[in-house]
């Protein structure tokens, strides 16, 4: 979709189209930066726009205009009384825009006033994706140079269908799932460094301490341990030809033979979908013909394959593993009310809600939502909403105990008994998994599965951690894969030669500490002193650097400080600046690129000439970079 297409602009003329057009202006087309500029954390576009013309009338059109547009959204567009008010509100909606479409974006704009004379400013904005971004811009382009034309109810406003369309193509190259956003935010805010890769992939952490994830599978996941993991009758064959406990399980393909297999297997039994997660489809607790049958149907809108299996009852567990090590454990406890003999079940689930609205971050849990599938179970319980429990009775809501069905999460990881610990670390590691969430169902996970029984339900190779649930398990996940929160030494050699007699004095020094120590200079790529790749820039030959999985240590060598205003840094930041004859990057060519080379430095910064390399060099280089601050 473009929301500047002809027969767009053509529908939102209407009649009463006029020379506002000139209100702002493009000075150049919009940079997006593949590395790190001006101080930003995360992928970055830089704009350049002219104010041709400012009235305060035809802002407060734009204004009301804009916030029409975008109010069911969110976005608030602030009184504009200046040139700098203007180029203001163009960059928040463009973060606003991305942020509603899912994408991560943690930093906001940055404005540079490049001639106050000729109003024309610079805006920096962060950005995830190139297109998407690009087509953002033409759209609010667009609506800030007609709009101003437009002083309509938003219910008028020609282009309402058009924004909608904006949102649904954007959100097809947003981050896919939760999971993605939430280990995004979460390196961020633990000042782990991340770039997109490909589709869904993201690399967190440079070198030898880097992983990619998608979603939580990662580059260490088993693809035949994640492929089995997606199958619920595949695992369940596994998991029973190794003797683990399992319900009873077959695959039905009709009614009439999930009838038959009930009745062969006794009542009551669960009906699910063979590869869905988060409950969807799942129909436990199933006790007659008629509910096998209704709920076949249901589990048939998931997926083509249905599966039967013997009901187990107990409390529901959901257990995550990292490495073979038991992490995390919680209780899901089913939404329910508790009766007080005056109130009816509708009213209880309201207060329920009220409270859950009211708690803090660490309590907080999903609304329960009253849906016909608990008016049926309420049914089959013979209550309905209007229903009052006695005091102190126990409704439950809903046959499954999802948290997304407002089910409430209880950590128990200090109770489970050493047996069902055991238990689901040997199975990760007989199914080749690193990150997984394993559903149990038994008496009671502080006692022994030897005596009490139980059994394991699904076993997830990409588990949802869920914000409610496991929200701390982002930042775990992370610190603990990412050895030194992702970073390796990185020294930046600055210097208008080539600069080989420091470089192999650099090298001399970091093999004392570093196996694998990659140098990129003259647009190549070389460890270990091997060239590995030549490329049409020293950013891309530094990015297959920081993408190898063996690299100790980096030295980046830069002869011209310009090139950083090209495609910016391959890195947000570095451990030591080593610059040769700085007199000759004081020029005012270079002073900017050097301004933004510095501003990534978060250690020291040595400035020598090129046969004056002091004699403490070494010591003081590795108490640098092995000191405390980078553990």
């Amino acid at each position: 979709m473009n929301i500047t297409s002809s027969h767009q602009i053509q529908n939102a003329n209407h009649g009463i189209y006029n020379n506002a057009l000139t209100q702002l202006t493009l000075v150049e087309k919009p940079k997006v930066y593949l590395g790190y500029m001006n101080g930003f954390r995360q992928p970055v576009a830089a704009v350049l726009l002219k104010v041709a013309s400012f009235n305060l009338e035809k802002m407060q059109i734009l204004q009301n205009t804009l916030n029409g547009y975008f109010d069911e959204y969110g976005f608030k567009c602030d009184a504009i009384l200046s040139n700098q008010d203007y180029i203001s509100c163009f960059g928040e909606l463009i973060c606003f825009i991305q942020k509603t479409a899912g994408y991560t974006i943690f930093e906001t704009k940055q404005i540079e006033i490049v001639s106050e004379e000729l109003a024309i400013f610079k805006l920096w904005v962060p950005c995830l994706h190139e297109e998407a971004f690009h087509q953002i811009m033409s759209s609010v382009l667009y609506l800030f140079t007609q709009q101003v034309a437009f002083s309509l109810n938003a219910s008028e406003l020609p282009l309402h269908h058009e924004v909608k369309e904006l949102f649904e193509y954007l959100k097809r190259h947003a981050p896919k799932g939760v999971n993605s956003a939430r280990l995004l935010k979460a390196a961020h805010q633990q000042n782990i460094p991340w770039r997109h890769l490909t589709q869904n992939v993201y690399q967190y952490g440079y070198g030898r301490h880097s992983r990619w994830f998608d979603s939580t599978l990662t580059d260490q996941t088993s693809h035949l341990g994640a492929a089995l993991s997606k199958s619920k009758h595949n695992s369940n064959l596994f998991l029973k030809k190794f003797g683990f406990p399992v319900p009873e399980q077959y695959i039905v393909g009709n009614e009439l033979e999930a009838i038959e297999v009930a009745n062969k297997v006794g009542f009551p039994v669960v009906i699910k979908p063979n590869s869905q997660e988060n409950g969807r489809g799942v129909s436990p607790g199933l006790a007659s013909e008629y509910e096998v049958s209704k709920a076949f149907v249901t589990a048939l809108r998931y997926g083509p394959t249905v599966l039967l299996e013997k009901h187990i009852t107990g409390k529901d567990y959901r257990v995550f593993i990292l490495n073979g090590k038991l992490v995390y454990a919680i209780e899901r406890i089913p939404a329910h009310v508790i009766g007080d003999g005056v109130r009816n079940i509708n009213k209880l689930i309201e207060i329920e809600n009220e409270l859950r609205i009211r708690a803090t971050q660490d309590e907080r849990v999903f609304q329960i939502k009253i849906t016909e599938t608990m008016k049926e179970y309420l049914a089959d319980q013979g209550y309905d909403l209007y229903h009052i429990p006695e005091r102190d009775q126990h409704i439950p809501l809903n046959r499954i105990s999802n948290i997304s069905s407002g089910g409430k999460p209880v950590n128990v990881l200090d109770r489970v008994h050493l047996d069902n610990k055991r238990l689901v670390e040997t199975l990760t590691d007989l199914m080749r998994l690193n990150i997984v969430g394993i559903d149990i169902i038994m008496p009671d996970i502080q006692q022994s599965y030897l005596g009490t029984g139980g059994a394991i339900i699904e076993v997830n190779a990409q588990p949802q951690l869920g914000i409610v649930t496991a929200g701390h398990m982002y930042t775990y996940l992370l610190t603990s894969l990412l050895p030194n929160r992702g970073r390796i030494p990185i020294i930046v050699v600055c210097s208008p030669t080539t600069g080989e007699i420091l470089i192999h004095k650099m090298l001399g020094i970091l093999s004392q500490q570093y196996q694998n120590i990659g140098v990129a200079k003259n647009r190549s790529a070389y460890l270990n002193g091997n060239q590995i790749q030549q490329s049409t820039s020293l950013f891309h030959a530094t990015n297959v650097l920081l993408s190898h999985p063996e690299l100790d240590a980096l030295i980046y060598c830069i002869h011209d400080v310009k090139e950083i205003e090209f495609q910016g840094l391959p890195f947000d930041q570095y451990d030591c600046l080593l610059m040769l004859n700085q007199s000759h990057f004081s020029n005012d060519d270079s002073r900017k690129s050097m301004k933004m080379l510095l501003q990534a430095c978060r250690g020291q910064q040595i400035t020598f000439n090129n046969n004056e390399i002091p004699d403490d060099l070494e010591n003081n280089l590795l108490k640098w970079l092995l000191s405390p601050s980078l553990d």
